[in-house]
């Protein structure tokens, strides 16, 4: 399934799990909650387009820059933050490490 969900989109995936056949009621149960949960997400799972087009469809990438952006300045020791605070430095950190710091003097030296 994995291949196909890579190569064709999650509504081939939902085809073929709708053809299988389950021996029990809970069996039967469980393949309804998974149907339904690919149903409700199937628009997310364009992996044929998303690959296509370069981009990144795992979660790892993401985590990794939500430890390195996030947590490493927010939960040190102490730390209390407000959410326009958090926001406020997570922004600040995220063109830190873009190298994009130059985008922000520039603004500021645009406002001033």
């Amino acid at each position: 399934m994995h291949a196909k969900l890579l190569k064709e989109g999650g509504q081939e995936v939902i085809k073929e799990i709708e053809k299988i056949t389950c021996i029990s009621k809970s069996k039967s149960e469980e393949k309804e909650k998974l149907l339904g949960y690919l149903r409700r997400n199937e628009t997310r799972m364009n992996y044929p387009s998303y690959l296509k087009q370069g981009l990144q469809i795992g979660s790892g990438a993401m985590e990794a820059a939500h430890r390195t952006l996030v947590q490493k300045r927010c939960k040190l020791s102490g730390q209390r933050w407000t959410e326009k605070g958090a926001t406020n430095i997570i922004s600040l950190r995220n063109l830190n490490m873009n190298n994009k710091w130059s985008v922000l003097q520039e603004y500021l030296r645009n406002t001033a």
